[in-house]
């Protein structure tokens, strides 16, 4: 028997009235749908963090690298007598080793003196002698620092951090 229009027809009629409901009842969907959204609610906040993360590390590296050049500069060219004259090539080359020339870098003399009993003390000059009636040890001390701006704005986070480092060298002779 070849199948007429109405029988097609009736056919059919019976699959139209199942579609919607079928489509009612299909949740197969909505949970990608929903792992979706999470997951980018969740992901990309995280990933956001990680990022000004990273950059605050390679913020502190920078520095870090900036105060080893400081350090070999001032091993390689100090005298003991003169660090007014070796400033500059300090400043250099902390920039230089941190490849970063907004690097804020102060170089000072530091006089320090080592009692046998009690703390050590910062003098300003080499005289007068220590309590004990030793020389100071001369340091020439390098402080390296910088500002790092986070990409987004955190809550309880300042705007701006600061990323400093302060290393101290030994330079000529002394007891200590």
């Amino acid at each position: 028997m070849v199948p007429t229009r109405r029988t097609r027809v009736a056919r059919n009629a019976g699959r139209r009235q199942r579609w919607p409901s079928r489509l009612r009842r299909d949740t197969g969907g909505s949970v990608s749908v929903e792992f979706a959204l999470s997951t980018t609610l969740i992901l990309v906040p995280m990933l956001l963090g990680l990022s000004d993360l990273t950059l605050y590390t390679l913020s502190i590296e920078r520095v870090d690298r900036g105060g080893a050049a400081a350090v070999l500069y001032v091993i390689a060219n100090a005298d003991g007598t003169n660090t007014t004259a070796i400033t500059s090539g300090v400043v250099a080359a902390t920039r230089a080793g941190a490849d970063d020339d907004t690097l804020s870098v102060t170089v000072d003399d530091v006089f320090m003196c080592f009692p046998t009993i009690g703390s050590p003390t910062r003098q300003s000059t080499e005289s007068p002698p220590c309590s004990d009636g030793d020389d100071p040890v001369h340091y020439v001390e390098v402080v390296a620092s910088s500002q790092y701006v986070p990409l987004f704005d955190y809550p309880f986070v300042d705007p701006t951090i600061p990323v400093s480092l302060t290393t101290r060298v030994r330079v000529g002779g002394g007891d200590g």
